[in-house]
């Protein structure tokens, strides 16, 4: 998955028109959540008729009869939010250093090619200053600006990546080969976006963290060292690189062309027609070409995603932008970690002043924050004691006295004696283990999952072995997990082994019934009538095969169903 939405993200928008092939991407996502009827169908239905009925309102309050406009708007936006929500539930599954290094092998392999044929249609010349029309990198996208506003993102996941998850030196090389492509684009509304973010990045990452930073005098220089190769960073691009330079100054006078064409001329066009619309704005697909439009001398398409909105849907387009804005920031506020906070800040600033609404891109960033926010919000959940008073479902099941062959509870003093192995994936599959806290926080335990942010946050104080992954449909991981497992079992010989899945359950099941460990496996809840893969592989040697739903009672014949977990 990690190296198509590195290809996904390197093609799109590619070849000199507006190729998004991350709508081709959402329309079988789409296909696939439908066939398999997917939870998250509920949240697209739902945010799609918000949209459809947005779109209609505008039309018919606007008075335009460009019907074709307002259908592909809807069109776009629907499998947008398709985009977004894959994204919000599956980024736990993707492996971030993978994805970087991948999408920033493509940017260096087509940078090279591009620094030994200048000239060619991985450049474009743009004139900026006193007739200076530098050749700006574009690599395949239709506009320098735009792999400015990619790169930028990107440097931003970089970059937390490599202080709030694993310092790693690819992970340092694919920050610095999307540095080289945005400075070589002279994209400066990116690189000031990217820039602020970073700095907020690090900022928050420092107010999360200040206990352990501040209580350790070499952390407390490491950060101080960070700042300021930051600002040293910033400080040398916008004075060695020329165009940089040239532009500092008409930026802060608002003479700056890219200003003016961005962000200060469409302004001025969204208040004159405000004001001749009676605030109806013009319709979508309307800014060039109808009556309006031409008054006003429009002939282009505002390159700015968030005044095209407002000025096509006027008191409608600005309630929708507004709304936008606010959830986005309230969920930062309540709940974002500083990947969230630092992302929501880049996408604001690049949407009031460049880009396009119907872009991908941004809803796919959207995704990757919801989940940021999203995962914080259940690890604050879970680690809320009041979530384990009076819980009478499986809460509190797997407690029984295992070795006897039955389920009812077994007396507490034999109970504290199991040694208990909890094995799974990180996400939801951790989450599914973490719940059974009212069985495992009285026993001596211990966890192998992946070494994750969110499960070093989870299981802060708890003994964690992380496991090699990605693990679906692997062999790699298959070996080197079972070389894992029989080191670990041999060392801790468990009692019981426990799992909600996903591969990595399979060599611990296998390697700990040789040592003699008795295993449970818990099959997820999203699963209603279908079996899991690592589920019916280890059901043969699964002691106690437990299901959330009765319908799984006719695939796993021999399992018990003990109810929702949730």
């Amino acid at each position: 998955m990690e190296y198509v939405l590195a290809i996904l993200i390197y093609l799109n928008n590619a070849f000199f028109s507006k190729i998004y092939l991350f709508y081709i991407f959402s329309a079988l996502v789409l296909v696939w959540y439908a066939v398999g009827k997917r939870k998250s169908l509920k949240t697209i239905g739902l945010l799609s008729l918000v949209m459809l009925i947005y779109t209609a309102a505008v039309q018919l309050m606007t008075g335009t009869g460009d019907i074709y406009s307002a259908a592909m708007f809807w069109l776009h936006t629907s499998l947008n939010i398709v985009l977004m929500v894959w994204t919000a539930n599956n980024m736990d599954r993707l492996q971030g250093n993978k994805f970087l290094c991948s999408i920033a092998g493509l940017f260096g392999a087509t940078t090279i090619v591009a620094m030994f044929i200048p000239g060619s249609f991985l450049w474009k010349a743009q004139e900026y200053v006193d007739g200076y029309g530098p050749e700006r990198l574009k690599l395949l996208y239709s506009e320098p600006a735009y792999l400015s506003i990619i790169c930028g993102a990107l440097l931003v996941l970089a970059i937390y990546y490599m202080i709030a998850i694993k310092f790693r030196y690819r992970t340092l090389l694919a920050g610095a080969i999307f540095l080289f492509c945005m400075v070589l684009s002279y994209g400066l509304g990116g690189l000031i976006a990217c820039a602020i973010s970073i700095v907020v990045l690090v900022m928050v990452h420092i107010a999360r963290n200040r206990e352990d930073i501040l209580g350790d005098p070499i952390k407390k220089m490491s950060w101080g060292l960070v700042f300021g190769i930051l600002l040293v960073v910033i400080i040398a691009i916008i004075s060695i690189t020329p165009i940089y330079a040239m532009r500092v100054l008409p930026l802060t006078q608002g003479s700056d062309i890219g200003l003016i064409y961005t962000v200060k001329r469409p302004f001025e066009w969204f208040v004159s027609i405000m004001n001749k619309t009676g605030w109806r704005g013009t319709g979508i697909g309307q800014l060039v070409g109808s009556d309006i439009g031409n008054s006003l001398g429009i002939e282009l398409e505002f390159k700015n995603s968030f005044l095209r909105i407002m000025a096509e849907g006027g008191i409608l387009g600005i309630i929708l932008v507004a709304a936008i804005v606010v959830y986005l920031m309230g969920q930062c506020l309540l709940y974002g970690n500083e990947l969230a906070v630092a992302l929501t800040l880049n996408t604001l600033i690049i949407q009031f002043s460049t880009g396009n609404f119907e872009d991908p891109v941004h809803f796919l960033i959207y995704g990757v924050i919801l989940h940021e926010c999203m995962k914080e919000r259940e690890l604050r959940r879970l680690k809320s004691k009041d979530e384990y008073k009076n819980n009478d479902n499986l809460l509190s099941m797997p407690g029984y006295a295992v070795f006897d062959g039955n389920f009812d509870r077994g007396d507490a003093g034999d109970d504290k004696k199991l040694k208990v192995c909890f094995v799974g994936s990180s996400g939801g599959h951790l989450t599914h283990l973490y719940m059974l806290k009212p069985f495992w926080e009285n026993k001596d335990r211990f966890w192998v999952t992946f070494d994750k942010a969110d499960a070093r946050s989870l299981l802060e104080k708890e003994r964690m072995i992380p496991c090699y992954y990605p693990t679906n449909r692997s062999l790699k991981a298959l070996i080197i997990n079972s070389v894992l497992a029989f080191r670990v079992l041999s060392k801790e010989r468990p009692d019981l082994i426990v799992s909600t899945g996903a591969a990595v359950a399979v060599p611990f099941f296998y390697i700990g019934k040789l040592f003699g460990a008795k295993t449970i496996y818990i099959e997820v809840f999203d699963r209603i009538d279908k079996p899991t893969m690592s589920g019916k592989i280890v059901y043969p040697v699964t002691d106690r095969f437990i299901v959330q739903w009765e319908e799984m009672k006719k695939v796993y014949p021999n399992s018990i169903n003990l109810g929702s977990l949730f």
